[in-house]
Parts: C-alpha cells; structure tokens; sequence
C-alpha cells in the first residue's frame, strides 16, 4: 500500500503532458488523497498512459 497523495503529482504531470499532445488545456485536481492505494492497482492506472 502507498499514499495516494505521492502519486497525484505523477497524474497531474500525465494529463498535462497528454494535453499538450492533443493541443488542449487540462487539470487535474484532487481532493481527499489521504487515502493509501495497493502498488499494483496505481502502477496499472498509469502504465497505459506513459
């Protein structure tokens, strides 16, 4: 398990980056990442996005 608060900042980087691809404006806010995610389960939310 890993504090989602550690990866929001890795997602916010995502979407940014994939905005700018398609030429669009993109944010990312989050609220309540107190919470902890099993490792897996974050690393396979990310993984077809990189």
């Amino acid at each position: 398990m890993v504090p989602f608060s550690q990866t929001v900042r890795r997602f916010q980087t995502l979407i940014r980056q994939t905005a700018n691809v398609v030429g669009k404006k993109a944010e990312l806010e989050v609220v309540g990442a107190e919470g902890e995610m099993d490792r897996n389960i974050l690393e396979r939310m990310v993984a077809p996005h990189e």
